[in-house]
């Protein structure tokens, strides 16, 4: 039998190599720090990293903006999303594409709900996305981080600790947002591993930035809004900076250049995203995808919503399943099979089955109870095990893509109103680094 010793009476000493890092303040490589968002959206911003040491879990994307003011209305900035961004990119001089997410506004309004942990909630202010409202829900102020749902027509569930989903800087005023977001919060992402990277050659980050219509609307701002209006002119991002985490520890710096030039050279696991949308017909709509060979090794979770089609200016982000009234119950299959062998029911009056089969999965997240989560709905099929914001970047975990294919379906009945459907399927892939490049498994 082994004996501990407490720490008063353990007078060994150990040595630990820790990283240690400088973050340095990068601009995009045309127009400085400045992008202007137009209505078409699809310009890019594109950061070179040159070749050294570093952590993307620990860097940070930065950049104030601002919308217009409108006389007697509030502009209402979305949060609890990154509504600028359209697509977002890592990669390789050799083109090698280690992130390659579209819809990416789409995605962190479901990611900034399901996988941040109470404690990153707790812990944020309005430098980031997502944040508490700091409110009680019956305040009828209209001005700062209030406690509206767009969309919904209705109020936040708690008081004070759930997220905020839209701010605005008073009636006839404009509104100003300062963002310091660390990359960490993009989960299932090469940019959320928290891992030092050495690729010995140059990177690359590309934005591609939304319409200045998904950033903002204009309303009266009252809980049953009117006046409601999409943002009719420019926006400008000002003070664009990408900081990113360089290692400033010497040892872990020779270390990694020298495992990139031997023969096996670095590698990681890292979770990289696959996005697909459909709009299916009907009150009883169905779609499907497919996820094999060539994708990757395991696959981790899906995660699918669904939105308004046509969306209003108000409810570009509202995912909100209230009361099941709008996608009544559904179920799925994985290669033909049910995954579970009953229609998952999403209406009050029947059980809640969808909150009931996720809530555990759901704990200790920024979704705290029912109501919170019909108003941020997803579903998500998990494969790896782990609470929704738990993610270890060493754990093989999921089913196994890399021999078989896997075909997954959605059979769902709905109010009948017409709703575009969006899937992110989380993958698990490996990164080779060697002095000859960058491979991708």
């Amino acid at each position: 039998m082994s004996i501990s010793l407490s720490h008063e009476i353990d007078y060994s000493s150990k040595a630990e190599l820790h990283p240690n890092y400088r973050l340095d303040q990068l601009t995009q490589q045309t127009n400085g720090t400045a992008v202007t968002l137009t209505a078409a959206g699809g310009n890019n911003s594109l950061f070179e990293i040159n070749p050294v040491a570093f952590n993307l879990s620990k860097s940070y994307l930065c950049f104030d903006y601002t919308t217009p003011l409108v006389a007697l209305n509030v502009s209402q900035q979305f949060k609890s999303c990154l509504p600028h961004i359209r697509q977002i990119q890592f990669y390789g001089r050799n083109g090698q594409m280690i992130c390659d997410l579209q819809n990416f506004d789409i995605y962190t309004r479901i990611i900034f709900n399901s996988d941040i942990s109470h404690e990153e909630l707790t812990n944020s202010t309005s430098d980031t996305p997502i944040f508490r409202n700091n409110v009680i829900n019956n305040d009828a102020t209209i001005t700062g981080a209030n406690a509206a749902r767009p969309g919904a027509q209705q109020r936040a569930n708690l008081n004070y600790i759930e997220q905020a989903y839209v701010i605005n800087g008073g009636a006839a005023a404009a509104t100003t947002s300062r963002y310091r977001i660390p990359l960490s919060y993009f989960k299932n992402t090469i940019f959320a591993l928290d891992k030092d990277l050495y690729f010995g050659d140059i990177t690359y980050l590309r934005i591609y930035w939304n319409s200045y219509v998904n950033i903002a609307y204009t309303s009266n701002g009252v809980t049953n809004e009117a006046n409601i209006a999409a943002l009719a002119a420019d926006v400008q991002l000002s003070n664009l900076y990408l900081y990113l985490a360089v290692e400033t520890n010497e040892k872990i710096n020779a270390t990694l250049a020298q495992t990139i030039s031997s023969n096996i050279g670095l590698n990681t696991l890292f979770d990289f995203v696959y996005q697909e949308n459909f709009s299916p017909t009907g009150a009883q709509p169905s779609f499907y995808v497919k996820y094999g060979p060539g994708m990757g090794l395991r696959l981790k979770r899906i995660y699918w919503c669904f939105l308004d089609n046509p969306i209003a200016a108000n409810t570009r982000y509202d995912i909100s399943n209230m009361t099941g009234a709008d996608l009544n119950n559904f179920y799925a299959e994985l290669d033909s099979q049910r995954i579970i062998q009953y229609n998952i029911d999403c209406q009050d009056a029947n059980g809640n089955h969808d909150y009931m089969i996720l809530s555990d999965r759901l704990k200790g997240g920024a979704i705290q109870n029912r109501n919170i989560y019909q108003y941020n709905w997803f579903w998500c099929e998990s494969f790896d095990g782990l609470k929704f914001h738990e993610h270890d970047d060493n754990l093989e975990a999921g089913i196994e893509i890399d021999k078989v294919e896997h075909k997954y379906q959605v059979y769902a009945r709905t109010n009948g109103a017409a709703y575009s459907w969006y899937v992110f399927a989380v993958v698990q892939r490996r990164l080779n680094i060697t002095s000859l490049g960058i491979t991708v498994i």
